[in-house]
């Protein structure tokens, strides 16, 4: 399970690169037409935040053909890593307005740890950044490794496919890969329409319910309320299962409960949906 999900995380962070480089052309195009007073630099930003903010949300659903909970979330991702863009982007055009001390190599750098820290943390629900410093510094570290490989290498072409390429890729990787690594715990669907479909628990909130924006959507079970759980990751690693609602029926191995901490094979039972946890060795 581990090595797909890996998989999967790579291809999709190709997909990303090699899409921004595509999309980068018809970006200039239409900023020609159309507004022109914005720097290319805040529209590389404002795109690369698009993309990434965008598949950041969706990922964990790219695989369900649930259609309509893909295009809301991806519209919200896309917006709200374009503004994150947007933001970067105007910041580190307005140091090179103001600090001459800086080389156009050193805002390329900043503008990529901005982009990695600034996603990183804000991708992440709900905001906190006690609870999510860790995703800033991994965006952050990822993003800034092929400026400093650039330099080393003197690539000094801007729009090379290789400059393009090279830094959205290790940004969604670094973002990503060392949950997905790290993970052991995941929560299969035992029965209904999403029979042993998997679900790796890699943030510290999971939210179980009937509506679509839950990380894992219940919808076609009955007697399951909007939200109806939660599993969180405790401070010693391990998983506790938190009812929502006090009139929300909850049970663990066939037995009610209101919260209770999960052990590999566990059956839980959500309205009419049974589940699995369960751990890699």
């Amino acid at each position: 399970m581990k090595w797909k999900l890996t998989y999967r995380l790579i291809v999709l962070a190709l997909a990303i690169a090699f899409l921004y480089w595509g999309l980068m052309g018809l970006v200039l195009f239409v900023k020609s037409l159309m507004f022109p007073l914005l720097d290319t630099f805040i529209y590389e930003r404002i795109l690369i935040g698009a993309l990434i903010g965008g598949v950041c949300q969706i990922r964990y659903n790219l695989f369900e053909k649930k259609w309509f909970s893909l295009i809301r979330r991806l519209s919200q991702g896309t917006l709200f890593g374009a503004g994150v863009g947007l933001v970067v982007g105007s910041v580190v055009q307005g140091l090179s307005f103001v600090t001459l001390s800086l080389s156009s190599h050193d805002l390329l750098t900043l503008s990529w740890l901005l982009m990695g820290a600034g996603l990183g943390l804000s991708l992440n629900k709900p905001f906190s950044l006690k609870k999510h410093w860790r995703f800033a510094v991994q965006g952050a570290l990822g993003a800034s490794v092929s400026p400093v490989l650039f330099s080393f290498f003197k690539v000094d072409d801007a729009y090379s496919v290789l400059n393009s390429i090279l830094p959205l890729f290790l940004l969604f990787i670094s973002l990503h890969l060392p949950s997905v690594l790290s993970n052991r715990s995941y929560l299969r669907v035992l029965n209904g329409a999403d029979s042993w479909q998997s679900f790796p628990l890699e943030k510290e909130s999971t939210s179980l319910g009937y509506i679509q924006n839950n990380d894992i959507p219940l919808k076609s079970y009955a007697e399951i309320f909007p939200i109806h759980a939660y599993v969180m990751k405790t401070q010693n690693q391990k998983y506790q299962i938190v009812n929502a609602r006090q009139d929300a029926q909850l049970f663990i191995n066939f037995r009610p409960i209101q919260e209770g901490f999960l052990n590999s094979g566990d059956i839980i039972k959500i309205g009419s949906a049974m589940l699995q946890y369960w751990e890699e060795p």
